[in-house]
């Protein structure tokens, strides 16, 4: 940003003024080069501000202790992510949207919940309650 601030403050004059072809064209191309560079740049933080972060927690439905090592998916894609000791898992770059979350764990009925994410709010966050088959 500070080389199109630099650049812009180059007047017509100064730009006329100058005789040499080569010069005017060396001129030109670093401008263009400075400003796609900035609006490259600019995208790039635009495209992390629009995503958010998926998380939840997976626990016993009777006991409310935490399932470690459950699977926790994101339906119609091939996002996975593990519980941790804690019970917890974690998605990031996730685009807002509607999400069919599916969780699975061994000798548990299998859960689904479908999850709205969006952004500019704090993390999209879920608790899953697992009732063990019997």
């Amino acid at each position: 940003m500070i080389w199109i601030i630099v650049l812009s403050q180059i007047s017509c004059r100064t730009f006329e003024a100058v005789n040499n072809r080569k010069m005017k064209k060396l001129l030109s191309l670093i401008l263009f080069s400075l400003v796609s560079m900035s609006v490259f740049a600019g995208g790039e933080n635009n495209n992390a501000k629009s995503t958010t972060v998926l998380a939840g927690k997976v626990v016993d439905h009777r006991t409310g202790e935490a399932l470690v090592g459950a699977e926790v998916v994101i339906a119609g894609t091939t996002i996975k992510a593990m519980t941790d000791f804690d019970g917890n898992f974690k998605f990031s770059n996730v685009k807002p949207g509607a999400y069919q979350v599916n969780v699975n764990f061994i000798s548990y009925e299998s859960e689904s919940e479908k999850i709205m994410v969006s952004t500019g709010q704090a993390p999209t966050s879920s608790v899953f309650k697992m009732m063990e088959i019997e």
